[in-house]
């Protein structure tokens, strides 16, 4: 074996790369990053995305934000109601899953219409649009309870209808808790729907640091480098 020495050229105390820094893709629009990047919240941006993300934060008004997340919202409620109502009146039964199918709905659809801002106020939004969709389909059977009741105690007058129906929405709203412990499965399923509401109009993270050089990261992960 010889013990020649090394090439003089050759460097044992850093580690070397050739060729160009490899691209990474913007989160937002996908287009390749080859030099410059930001970063919003955990993604890596583009600084055209960045500067929308930064203005998307301030636009518009948060009162009008707010009413259209609750017509979305509201629109989805009455969608989500309708389907709970026609599988329980065609199978004559009432499967608790579509509490989250409902949830999922409506969470999603305040979303939209909050512009993607999420928050504490759009959250409630969608778990009250949520519950109140699920407990409207027992009103059907809870008015026509009362109406029957009025009826036999012929009980009538423009006040007597303007308490029935505030009976009927708070029996509603009462109604997963009022049918007792063997609704406890029900009452558990609306709440993961509620949940799902809630989860999908979190606040996202819009915090914007950079801006960053692609070699500097280059530079950097080469001298972490092991030696060999």
């Amino acid at each position: 074996m010889s013990d020649a020495p090394p090439p003089a050229d050759i460097q044992f105390d850093r580690a070397e790369f050739k060729g160009d820094p490899v691209p990474i893709t913007c989160a937002s629009c996908g287009a390749a990053i080859r030099s410059t990047y930001y970063q919003v919240g955990q993604a890596i941006t583009c600084e055209q995305c960045r500067w929308r993300a930064e203005s998307g934060a301030t636009e518009g008004s948060s009162v009008g934000r707010f009413l259209k997340a609750g017509m979305l919202g509201g629109v989805a409620a009455a969608v989500g109601a309708g389907l709970y109502y026609a599988v329980r009146a065609l199978t004559g039964y009432e499967f608790g899953l579509i509490a989250i199918v409902v949830g999922l709905l409506v969470g999603g659809a305040v979303r939209m219409g909050s512009a993607q801002r999420g928050g504490v106020p759009y959250q409630i939004l969608a778990m009250f649009l949520t519950y109140a969709s699920i407990v409207s389909t027992f009103i059907p059977d809870i008015a026509k309870a009362f109406r029957e009741q009025a009826a036999a105690e012929q009980v009538t007058g423009p006040m007597v209808e303007v308490l029935m129906v505030v009976a009927v929405v708070v029996f509603a709203f009462a109604a997963p808790f009022l049918m007792g412990f063997e609704n406890i499965i029900g009452v558990v399923i609306i709440a993961i729907g509620l949940y799902e509401a809630w989860k999908i109009n979190r606040k996202p993270d819009r915090t914007v640091t950079g801006p960053f050089r692609i070699e500097d990261a280059a530079s950097g992960a080469a001298a972490a480098a092991p030696v060999p």
